[in-house]
């Protein structure tokens, strides 16, 4: 499947770029990253997202995603159980930034009544890729 109009794709030039998870948490917003951090793809259709040729597959599993996943049950957004693959949802705000010709993502949070102001910055994700 080629990217349709379901698929955005950024690149590198195209930043700052600001992805905003939905206001009513009801279509989270998927977002890949590709391994290199050339380009980014982001759809509210995970299935459609998957199935682009753009996506690298196997994708790899994210080994502190199993963690999350095996000692509390849930693996907290936008992190996703495989690597490069990152989910928004009520609240989350991601800025894609240009740094060094590759892309790299900021998460802002932005739910500010379970945030506590100290907390209330940007965080590199995955600042080790």
């Amino acid at each position: 499947m080629y990217l349709n109009s379901e698929i955005k794709k950024i690149f590198p030039e195209n930043c700052p770029y600001i992805l905003k998870g939905p206001i009513t948490g009801e279509k989270p917003l998927y977002i890949y990253l590709s391994p290199n951090k050339d380009y980014l793809l982001y759809s509210e259709n995970l299935k459609t997202l998957l199935n682009s040729l753009k996506v690298i597959k196997p994708l790899e599993i994210w080994e502190d995603g199993i963690s999350f996943l095996l000692q509390s049950g849930i693996i907290p957004t936008p992190f996703t159980i495989f690597k490069n693959l990152f989910v928004l949802s009520l609240g989350d705000e991601v800025e894609v930034q240009n740094i060094n010709n590759k892309i790299e993502l900021f998460l802002n949070i932005n739910i500010y009544i379970f945030t506590p102001i100290e907390n209330r910055k940007k965080m590199l994700i995955f600042p080790t890729f």
